[in-house]
């Protein structure tokens, strides 16, 4: 985005979700967001931390937010590029979603949304599709037994927007394409799937342990992946699911961008998931 363009937004206000506040000082604090386009961004906030502060109550896990901010004081004098910390100016509540504060179960599975797509900020076009693919899902408001479905359909849907989604139809070692009835296993890099034999001739003697995935599940992620998004809630997703799906983009994103993420553990515990194994 422009300089100029990014000055228009920012008096219009930039829809943005709140992801963490870092003190400076007793007053001040820096700002964590992430925004469309933008991405990951930091602003300083000043007089934030005050009791009598009027923005800080707006600051609430899950809600959709406007920011206004401007270049500081001292960066204008200095004529400083665009990539100088602004300072908020303004802030407000566009839509306000409470159920994501409602218990740990939907807490933790925003927090590590968040994380995933801060950790992979990126080129406006893909900041954009994470942003809307939070919004849209932060929208849907989904009940405690649709949660499962939300974080496999994210996993998805995040991986897609980065091309690092594995192949589900295809052996990634031979590249034979995978029968219908026939069951795979998941590489423990998360680069793809091997058939049968391949597991049979590779893997079954040794103490590798891969997790299993059979043909019902392989066809109930496409389905999730190329249907609706909204439609997640029907997909009749299990835990082995969202295990699999969870560790499977916490891997692949932690590895794009360097970080460990520890959302994914947190989750994990949360909702007390464990990753199955194929069998020696």
């Amino acid at each position: 985005m422009s300089h100029e363009a990014l000055e228009q937004s920012q008096a219009r206000g930039l829809p943005a979700l709140w992801v963490a506040s870092f003190p400076i000082n007793e007053s001040d604090a820096l700002l964590r967001f992430f925004a469309a386009q933008e991405g990951s961004l930091s602003i300083k906030a000043r007089g934030i931390l005050k009791a009598s502060s009027k923005l800080a109550p707006f600051l609430q896990s899950g809600d959709e937010l406007l920011i206004r901010s401007a270049a500081a004081r001292s960066a204008q004098a200095a004529g400083a590029a665009h990539g100088a910390l602004r300072v908020l100016t303004g802030l407000s509540v566009a839509h306000g979603h409470p159920v994501w504060r409602s218990g740990l179960d939907h807490s933790a599975l925003w927090w590590w949304m968040l994380d995933c797509c801060c950790a992979a900020s990126a080129a406006p076009l893909q900041n954009s599709e994470m942003f809307q693919l939070l919004v849209n899902l932060l929208r849907s408001e989904p009940a405690a037994a649709a949660l499962p479905a939300c974080a496999c359909v994210f996993s998805l849907k995040l991986l897609a927007i980065h091309g690092l989604l594995p192949d589900f139809s295809s052996c990634a070692v031979d590249g034979h394409r995978l029968a219908p009835d026939e069951p795979a296993f998941l590489l423990p890099s998360g680069e793809g799937l091997i058939g049968r034999d391949v597991f049979n001739a590779r893997y079954a003697r040794s103490a590798a342990e891969l997790p299993r995935i059979d043909a019902p599940r392989r066809l109930r992620w496409q389905r999730l992946l190329h249907g609706a998004l909204l439609d997640y809630p029907a997909a009749r997703v299990d835990a082995v699911d969202a295990a699999l799906l969870i560790r499977l983009a916490t891997q692949h994103i932690g590895d794009l961008s360097q970080q460990r993420l520890e959302t994914a553990e947190f989750l994990a515990r949360q909702w007390k998931l464990q990753d199955p194994v194929a069998p020696a």
